[in-house]
């Protein structure tokens, strides 16, 4: 099933429904799948901002980002796989953010 990527973003909210044919077009033209999707989940992810559980999150410096983080599990690894290779990546040539490496160039 192919969804419109007008009338999607339209349904969330994210594009105006007096939007002229031609831009229609276009904007279907050139949305892809992938795109509307990260569309669609950034804009619930903001959206979560606003949720309860979000906003009466006790957090140690108080910031609401760091509440919508723990809340939504995203201060907890998705990773499943460890030491798994890479399609084109030499070892040596990546480091981890979480290394203080900053990525890039071997270490």
């Amino acid at each position: 099933m192919t969804v419109n990527p007008v009338e999607e973003l339209q349904r969330q909210g994210l594009l105006s429904d007096g939007l002229s044919g031609k831009d229609a077009d276009w904007i279907s033209s050139v949305v892809s799948d992938e795109q509307l999707s990260a569309f669609v989940e950034t804009a619930e992810r903001i959206n979560a901002l606003a949720e309860p559980a979000v906003q009466q999150k006790p957090v140690e410096d108080g910031s609401l980002a760091l509440a919508m983080v723990k809340v939504l599990g995203w201060d907890r690894p998705a990773a499943t796989t460890v030491d798994a290779e890479v399609e084109g990546m030499e070892e040596g040539n990546c480091l981890c953010a979480c290394t203080g490496g900053g990525g890039g160039g071997g270490a």
